[in-house]
């Protein structure tokens, strides 16, 4: 920002998008009810210096979401749900191969969505839930972790491949749920499945791109 810039009600209209929530979004970053962020922006309250910092970063921070949200193979919808109680993830048309790396369905429509108490969303994860959205897994590769149909909760604030885990990856112009290692060579990450049958393979870190994280799964017993 620039050293004259003025953060008052117009400089927030003016990058304000208009997406669903968003003015809800910003009152909970600055931790301030919903009417105050409207008095506001229709000018019946100032914005104070103290909460200059959290305005600044909270556009920061919605503008690496929408990059972000630009490498998705799914649409986010933001709405998280009706109840305090409970947050809705929502559950896309997509699917990650666990099997031979076949081309998946990127269709960006939401097939449901789960309804999760937020306390036990939050023993899980500290993400935001519009971080979070969960797809269906497709084959055998990553046995017995996870399943054929299994479902697996994506935190797609956690892109970073220097970090062990399973990741939901795009490579070889698919989706894959894969494991992520170190590789012994400069450049590349070690892709790794958790079935034996599957052997561990070394991509250049450039041709590998992180959707998310697998934080949580979910399927049939039996």
């Amino acid at each position: 920002m620039h050293d004259m810039e003025i953060v008052d009600a117009e400089w927030i209209k003016k990058r304000l998008t208009g997406a669903r929530g968003e003015k809800s979004r910003l009152a909970d970053w600055l931790g301030m009810p919903a009417n105050k962020v409207t008095k506001i922006l229709t000018g019946e309250r100032r914005v104070q210096a103290a909460e200059v910092p959290a305005i600044l970063s909270f556009f920061e921070e919605e503008q690496a979401n929408r990059s972000a949200d630009d490498a998705l193979p799914f649409r986010i919808n933001e709405n998280t749900g009706p109840a305090s109680d409970s947050t809705m993830v929502q559950l896309f048309q997509v699917e990650a191969s666990a099997g031979n790396g076949s081309v998946v369905d990127e269709s960006d429509e939401v097939a449901t969505e789960l309804t999760l108490p937020r306390g036990y969303l939050r023993k899980i994860t500290a993400s935001h839930p519009r971080h979070l959205a969960i797809i269906s897994v497709k084959g055998d590769s990553m046995s017995p972790t996870l399943r054929d149909d299994d479902l697996v909760m994506v935190d797609r604030s956690k892109t970073d491949l220097s970090f062990d885990g399973l990741f939901v990856l795009r490579f070889d112009n698919a989706l894959h749920v894969k494991r992520i290692g170190r590789s012994p060579v400069r450049g590349h990450v070690r892709i790794i499945s958790d079935n034996a049958v599957y052997g561990a393979q070394d991509y250049p870190a450039d041709d590998v791109a992180a959707i998310g994280k697998v934080i949580w799964s979910g399927g049939k017993i039996g």
